[in-house]
């Protein structure tokens, strides 16, 4: 984690710099926003509860912590774009093995499936309640078999291609 002002700017023109020739895996960038995100959190606080955080203007208290939209407007992309990395990169400190994974939106969809089944083994949802989580369907597709000990996750979602 980067200790100073200097070392924070000099971090943050590189990742403009990389998001802008887009030269990062999603996972690289991800964990780099993330990390901005965390050092300024580090070094301005957190908001403080019951403060809104959206509204800009003159009083002192409206700006205290560091928020997400700040990230964004100091890298220069959405707060979506922020809030979506700080998500996958989140996924893949939970689970390292899907930092191999090159698209956001496949490590997401697998560790929203990682965290069903979860759920499932502990018994705390069934199978029907964790297709309409995952993907907010209901089509009448064969599902896999999900109390088989080992899961290979590429036949797992080539059978719920038809769901999505």
């Amino acid at each position: 984690m980067l200790e100073s002002e200097d070392e924070l700017f000099d971090f943050r023109v590189a990742l403009i710099e990389n998001i802008q020739r887009k030269n990062l895996s999603d996972p690289e960038l991800a964990a780099a926003i993330k990390e901005y995100d965390e050092m300024k959190r580090k070094l301005e606080g957190e908001p403080k509860p019951g403060y809104r955080t959206d509204i800009k203007g003159p009083l002192p208290q409206y700006s205290k912590g560091w928020t997400q939209d700040k990230t964004a407007s100091d890298l220069k992309i959405s707060q979506q774009t922020v809030s979506r990395a700080i998500q996958i990169a989140t996924a893949i400190e939970e689970y390292p093995e899907l930092a191999k994974e090159k698209k956001g939106e496949v490590i997401l969809r697998k560790y929203r499936i990682k965290k069903q089944l979860e759920k499932i083994k502990k018994g705390e949802i069934q199978f029907p309640e964790v297709i309409k989580k995952i993907f907010f369907g209901g089509n009448s597709v064969k599902p896999p078999d999900f109390q088989s000990q080992s899961v290979n996750w590429k036949s797992l979602l080539l059978s719920f291609k038809a769901l999505i």
